[in-house]
């Protein structure tokens, strides 16, 4: 059972355009390990440049910059040569039931109002369960960001007639997200591919 989720996109958004970075702890306390699920070979390849620094951890705050990070439990983030940065955020819903948003939902109220008043724009494509979207700022292309998101929704066995459907996982969501850099945007198709993968292989 999947379904879409992708509020979180907002979250990593503000994460590049708000300035705002995660706390700087070695592991993450939730025990989510985003960094194992992408390797440093596929970032690589990925943005066409060579990992400089890299950190996993949780994010430290519940609300910043107007944006409430519930839902978000631990980042992977990797700076590239060149000045492109990657980004994977997941963790477990703390809203009870998934909703399912349409690829216009993708970015919140606050996330578009600031990339307008950047003079950027968006493009939004869906992917099955997957939804992307890529932001062009032409003031700061350092800013643009190609990112992709979905909840993997919980696995449930038993059909439910006789009592016996049980939640045997929880709902797990995921985004992913690299920044341009003064090269431009990497493509959806590429970012996408990977997303794929990544929710192959999320617990």
């Amino acid at each position: 059972m999947m379904c879409r989720q992708v509020s979180s996109y907002g979250l990593s958004l503000l994460l590049v355009l708000g300035g705002l970075v995660p706390s700087a702890s070695a592991t993450t306390q939730t025990g989510y390990k985003p960094c194992s699920l992408v390797s440093g070979g596929e970032t690589e390849a990925l943005a066409g440049a060579k990992i400089v620094k890299w950190v996993e951890s949780t994010l430290s705050y519940k609300k910043s910059g107007g944006y409430a990070s519930e839902g978000v439990n631990a980042v992977c983030q990797r700076w590239l040569a060149g000045g492109r940065m990657f980004l994977l955020t997941m963790g477990a819903p703390t809203t009870v039931g998934a909703k399912v948003e349409s690829v216009e939902n993708m970015l919140g109220r606050q996330a578009q109002e600031k990339i307008r008043q950047l003079g950027g724009t968006w493009k939004s494509k869906q992917f099955g369960e997957i939804a992307c979207t890529a932001v062009v700022i032409p003031s700061n292309p350092g800013l643009g960001t190609t990112t992709c998101a979905a909840l993997k929704g919980p696995l449930f066995y038993g059909d439910g007639f006789d009592k016996t459907a049980s939640v045997v996982k929880e709902s797990l969501l995921f985004s992913l997200q690299i920044t341009g850099g003064p090269r431009g945007l990497v493509s959806m198709d590429g970012v996408h591919a990977l997303a794929e993968k990544l929710l192959e292989r999320m617990p």
